[in-house]
């Protein structure tokens, strides 16, 4: 921790230029472990607990005033209930991707850095007039 604030320094950034992102795992549908269910109800054939997991990428600044539009990762491109809704996974207040696994893999993430991430906040900068270079993903 003493190299980065050391590293934050030495650069002169602040608080509305620093970002931080971090994914969540959620089981949307799962039941808690303790439940009123029965022993004899769980055992009843076709029982099967749900276990709907999805993946939230969720970022902002270190000021908390611009936060990022989220990654949301789940297993289906396209639901039921959007396509009866006529619902529109770009016009979503996320970026919507697909995985079996409903995991954030290397291909969403760069997609949504490239997508999402970097336009914002260039935008954000800009509108704030900070430096609008944003720092490159290469290392």
């Amino acid at each position: 921790m003493q190299d980065f604030s050391d590293y934050v320094k030495a650069n002169g950034f602040i608080p509305q230029q620093l970002f931080n992102c971090d994914k969540t795992g959620l089981f949307w549908k799962k039941m808690p472990r303790r439940t009123y269910i029965t022993e004899e109800e769980k055992a009843l054939p076709g029982h099967k607990p749900m276990k709907d997991r999805l993946t939230l990428l969720l970022c902002g600044n270190a000021s908390e005033d611009f936060k990022i539009k989220p990654l949301l990762v789940y297993h289906s491109e396209n639901l039921r209930v959007f396509k009866k809704n006529n619902v529109i996974n770009s016009k979503l207040p996320v970026m919507w991707r697909a995985n079996s696994k409903a995991w954030v893999t290397r291909q969403c993430f760069i997609e949504w850095i490239h997508e999402v991430f970097a336009p914002s906040v260039k935008k954000y900068l800009q509108e704030k007039q900070f430096a609008t270079e944003v720092p490159s993903c290469d290392g």
